[in-house]
């Protein structure tokens, strides 16, 4: 069997376009179930993946998760709610694994890979939103139909487009950050909660990154990214983001070592956790934290 990672490059045009394509055609979804013996392989795949994803710090395990759920969405196209999983899965593999390795082809690959499966994973979950794009309306716009069961899709089409994006450089990112800013605004709108705190974490992180005559404003960065902190005290990335993306803008290496050593002196958490620490089911996240975060804190000279 190819690796994930392989497969992820080699799949990389499976949907027929490039980040900036947001209303591109993409195939349309089948949408009869599987019968017979496929509908024990689905569901066998997806458990098998489910299982593998709890053991997501181990890169194989990672890359095995991806595969079974990548073999389940063949076998029924209109399981949204995978989609879901693979584009967090190829987000982490980007974000967590490949970004360490500088090899920024992979990167990009992964990250397309990521918000091309949560685009199709929309699709799949909204006839409706189907239609829409297919008839000319921009991923931004059709969001509008996509209601609370559908914010993982939403949310992790923005991450991996923002983490592309970002990687491709600021005239990208400027091209991109309406895109991002509404679909992220759905999430917002249905559910500020989702993935401890997400929604106020990315708008603590674009308000951080938009210079000001594009809506950049390091006020509402500090806004957001306090309301996040505050829904998830504990969440590890928001500490990272703020020190990577808000502290230079605020020229403050002092509140940048802070923050980043929150993260890498972060102990599992307690009954009630009220500052950065490893929530019980996120060890693997909070483990490529602090390793984004020393790795970070090592280039303090490069931002101050």
């Amino acid at each position: 069997m190819k690796s994930s990672l392989s497969l992820v490059l080699a799949s990389v045009f499976a949907f027929g376009c490039g980040a900036g394509s947001s209303n591109t055609e993409v195939k349309k979804i089948e949408r009869t179930d599987p019968t017979g013996a496929q509908v024990t392989e689905h569901q066998k795949l997806v458990t098998e993946g489910d299982a593998l994803w709890k053991e997501r710090l181990d890169r194989a395990k990672l890359e095995q998760a991806i595969a079974k759920w990548e073999a389940a969405i063949k076998i029924k196209d209109s399981d949204w709610r995978t989609y879901g999983k693979l584009s967090q899965a190829i987000y982490m593999l980007a974000d967590g694994h490949i970004a360490f390795e500088k090899n920024d082809a992979a990167y990009l690959a992964a990250h397309q890979r990521g918000l091309d499966l949560a685009k199709r994973g929309l699709f799949a979950h909204s006839a409706q939103f189907e239609k829409l794009m297919n008839g000319g309306s921009k991923i931004e716009q059709a969001a509008a139909v996509i209601e609370r069961d559908g914010v993982p899709l939403l949310y992790w089409y923005a991450t991996n487009l923002g983490k592309w994006a970002k990687k491709k450089g600021f005239k990208t990112i400027l091209e991109f950050k309406d895109v991002i800013r509404k679909v992220v605004q759905r999430v917002y709108d249905l559910d500020r909660d989702y993935y401890h705190g997400a929604a106020d974490r990315y708008f603590g992180a674009f308000f951080a990154i938009a210079p000001a005559f594009a809506g950049g404003d390091i006020n509402k960065s500090l806004k957001h990214f306090d309301e996040s902190k505050k829904k998830a005290p504990y969440y590890l990335g928001t500490y990272l983001l703020q020190a990577e993306l808000y502290t230079p803008k605020k020229r403050n290496p002092a509140m940048f070592t802070d923050l980043l050593n929150r993260v890498i002196n972060a102990k599992p958490c307690e009954a009630s956790p009220r500052d950065a620490c490893i929530l019980k089911g996120l060890e693997a996240e909070g483990a490529i934290e602090i390793r984004k975060a020393k790795d970070l804190l090592k280039k303090k000279g490069d931002f101050f």
